[in-house]
């Protein structure tokens, strides 16, 4: 007994309910986890430590306003390493300025450490490129003395857009995880059979900034925002390679004004997976009012208005000195309408959509006798939600050599499932009534296992599906579309 349970805690990233408990100042190990989630190369560069990680998140994103009264929002991330074979990460910077988003560089991976020797303090840094063709570097430092972070984007050449960004967090900081673990679930992966597990802090408070756009305008704001650093790794699997997105049904998000702060991460589980821990529910309150005090949150409710993307969110729980009632609505929406994709790798009807919600809050905080009144509080939410099909039965994980048609609701679309037992040829071909072709996939040397496809189909009438296999015809079925 005591050998297996030696080979579960070896092979399995140890994982726990809930992270809430730690109140560590980050450190600079916990910022660059060199021998855990990194290693650093002669050149400096940060590389994955074994092939299990997935994402490393270098993410800022905050609210501001300006003397003038205007709302200034930003989201800034710098790229995680990939692993060999994959095309070079990237991300382009967006800030929401006069009422409309816009986006002038885009940086690429690889991402580099300094420990601070050109940058001051230990830094991580990227390069990338403004659409003029100059170049620039985006860089994310750390002042441990001063438990404050330092966002910059200056241009190498030419005179591209020149961004600075700083953070002094004032609450405890929020932990998914020490980078050596526990780590918490963040949710179920939707084209695998793993779950996507994470580790990693959440700096949040105030922030002062400036940009400077070359012919366009400067500004200059205050706010406040989120430093996100988390480390992810797949849990059942070897490899992260091929993990494809973000993991399905979570909100992780943050909430601040001048009298409190309250960060939490909550996901559920539609997935047939049963890990050994509870899917992450978890949340850390600060509040301010006389002397900084600061509570685990992990008893609460969070509920929205429903959808793919809920437009209202609403937090209600208790903790040690109190209670807390919130109620958020969302005022902007990244992007303005959430992609929805189809498909997850138990159920073919499902669907997914991921997106952030900029969010006002109401409501009250009790703590001991006292109550703190919320008007004015504000944050961001990031979101994926997860929807099976409405009035359409789950398809079977097999059936037998066969044919599955399931009819989608709009009327004129179909989806197609088969199952082939072995690799071998696949041809498809849909006939009209009077014996024309109207559609035809042909898949050579297609893997064993259940197969989608989506035909749009055309005007209303009788089909006939034929699947075959090689050279012998497996089923005929017809359809009728309205």
């Amino acid at each position: 007994m005591k050998f297996v349970m030696f080979l579960i805690l070896f092979y399995n990233w140890p994982l726990t309910g809930s992270n809430s408990h730690i109140t560590d100042v980050p450190t600079l190990q916990d910022f660059v986890p060199l021998g855990v989630e990194f290693v650093e190369t002669p050149e400096h560069e940060l590389e994955w430590n074994g092939p299990a990680w997935r994402l490393s998140c270098f993410i800022f994103v905050g609210i501001g306003t300006t003397e003038e009264g205007d709302t200034i929002i930003f989201q800034l991330r710098l790229p995680h390493p990939v692993h060999p074979g994959q095309s070079s990460d990237r991300f382009s910077d967006k800030f929401f300025i006069n009422g409309e988003w816009h986006s002038s560089y885009t940086l690429f991976s690889p991402t580099y450490y300094d420990e601070g020797e050109i940058f001051g303090y230990p830094t991580v840094y990227t390069f990338g490129v403004y659409r003029s063709g100059d170049s620039c570097i985006a860089s994310m430092s750390y002042n441990e003395s001063e438990r404050e972070w330092i966002y910059r984007v200056v241009p190498l050449e030419g005179s591209g857009d020149s961004i600075e960004i700083e953070i002094y967090p004032r609450g405890t900081t929020y932990w998914m995880g020490k980078p050596e673990g526990p780590y918490i679930i963040h949710g179920a992966i939707f084209n695998r059979e793993d779950i996507d597990i994470w580790g990693g802090f959440w700096e949040i408070g105030p922030c002062v900034g400036r940009i400077a756009r070359p012919g366009v305008g400067e500004w200059e704001f205050t706010g406040h925002a989120i430093w996100d650093r988390a480390y992810h790794r797949v849990y059942y699997s070897d490899s992260a390679i091929g993990a494809a997105g973000a993991p399905l049904w979570f909100t992780c998000g943050y909430i601040y004004n001048d009298d409190f702060q309250l960060a939490i991460g909550y996901a559920q589980n539609p997935s047939p997976l049963n890990p050994p821990v509870p899917f992450q529910h978890q949340g850390r309150l600060s509040i301010f009012v006389d002397d900084t005090m600061s509570f685990r949150f992990d008893n609460y409710e969070l509920s929205d208005n429903g959808g793919l993307q809920p437009s209202e969110f609403h937090i209600h729980g208790t903790y040690e000195k109190g209670e807390v009632d919130l109620h958020g609505e969302v005022f902007l929406f990244y992007p303005a309408h959430w992609g929805v994709y189809g498909g997850v790798w138990w159920d073919s009807t499902a669907k997914r959509t991921w997106g952030r919600a900029f969010i006002r809050w109401t409501g009250r905080i009790t703590v001991d006798d006292d109550t703190i009144e919320v008007t004015d509080a504000s944050g961001v939410f990031e979101n994926t939600r997860y929807e099976r099909e409405q009035g359409v039965e789950e398809l079977p994980r097999s059936f037998e050599n066969g044919l599955k048609i399931r009819p989608l609701p709009n009327g004129s679309s179909v989806i197609l499932e088969y199952y082939i037992p072995k690799k071998e040829d696949v041809e498809i071909d849909i006939y009209d009534i009077m014996g024309r072709r109207v559609y035809k996939v042909r898949k050579a040397k297609e893997a064993p296992g259940n197969h989608r496809i989506v035909w749009k189909g055309g005007s209303s009438g009788v089909y006939f599906v034929v699947l075959k296999c090689e050279n012998s015809i497996v089923k005929e079925k017809f359809l009728k579309l309205r």
